[in-house]
């Protein structure tokens, strides 16, 4: 089978459609290999020539999603406005909004999204706090100043996504980094 094949990328984005699709009215745990099979119109044959189950389907679609977010936040965390950065990554994220709503709601022990999320931005916050002291101005422990950062960044993406941009949202980010001293 040859992943760059039209055919091979338009069954699988059908499948991935389908099962946002499906994750809207039903758990990740009811929706079936059939019901996949039949709201996207493809043969079971063909689903299993793509994936060994659902879980196969779920976990390829969360490595996608937490590739590319963890890409944009390292090309972009070396920035001082942090804020900024949030707010261009959920403008980012809003490409593929109601995928990444559903899927941050799935937790799966191999596919979790909302998990690759927070451990992406853990990672980075950590060592951004690290290379800059910042913890050294609070005086706490990084990894609790990483973690609070993580919740306020979270919470920020999953409202941003599922509401839309607030300016009072924003200004309570912003207030929020200042405590946090990750701006500084």
């Amino acid at each position: 089978m040859n992943d760059s094949d039209l055919r091979v990328i338009k069954t699988k984005r059908l499948l991935a459609d389908t099962l946002i699709a499906l994750l809207r009215s039903e758990s990740f745990k009811e929706v079936t290999v059939q019901q996949l099979c039949d709201e996207s119109l493809i043969g079971r044959s063909t689903f299993y020539r793509h994936y060994s189950d659902k879980y196969a389907l779920l976990e390829e679609m969360v490595v996608r999603f937490a590739d590319d977010f963890e890409k944009y936040i390292n090309e972009r965390m070396h920035e001082k406005d942090i804020t900024g950065v949030m707010q261009q990554l959920a403008g980012h994220l809003e490409t593929n909004r109601q995928a990444i709503i559903r899927l941050l709601d799935v937790h799966e022990e191999h596919a979790d999204l909302s998990a690759a999320f927070r451990t992406i931005l853990h990672r980075q916050i950590l060592k951004l706090i690290m290379d800059q002291r910042l913890n050294e101005h609070v005086h706490v422990p990084a990894d609790y100043l990483a973690g609070l950062y993580v919740a306020n960044a979270m919470t920020f993406i999953t409202w941003t996504l599922i509401h839309g941009e607030d300016d009072r949202i924003v200004l309570m980010m912003n207030r929020m980094q200042s405590v946090l001293m990750i701006d500084k």
